[in-house]
């Protein structure tokens, strides 16, 4: 019986670590983020610089998350801030949150629908 106490207990453990380092990635819908842009916030489109120069969302800047440097220039961002993150469709921004919070940036938020979806709800 101790043996079968102590193998819950160790497993309830390993879960609760495996829990803490996945953490569920932070969603923003586009009406959010349309009331967010009004204000200074940190904007950061993903997406290539030729995709960028077509067309953006407000202030961005543009990092581009496949650019050898795209660590080092989240650097220039400030990690205890909000920071909100957007693709085209939302596959690029969620595997630059990922890099993003193995760097240490908690408050990281995925326009998970990307510029497409940003494009479509403005036109209605």
């Amino acid at each position: 019986m101790k043996k079968i106490i102590i193998t819950l207990i160790c497993s309830c453990f390993a879960l609760s670590i495996y829990a803490q380092q996945t953490k569920p990635a932070k969603k923003i819908t586009v009406t959010k983020l349309e009331r967010k842009i009004s204000r200074k916030i940190q904007l950061v489109d993903v997406r290539t610089a030729k995709e960028f120069k077509e067309d953006q969302i407000g202030n961005a800047i543009n990092i581009d998350v496949n650019s050898p440097d795209f660590e080092a220039k989240l650097q220039q961002l400030q990690k205890n801030k909000r920071v909100y993150v957007y693709c085209r469709s939302g596959k690029r921004s969620a595997i630059a949150l990922k890099k993003m919070d193995s760097l240490g940036f908690n408050k990281v938020y995925n326009l998970q629908v990307g510029i497409e979806g940003w494009n479509k709800q403005k036109k209605r």
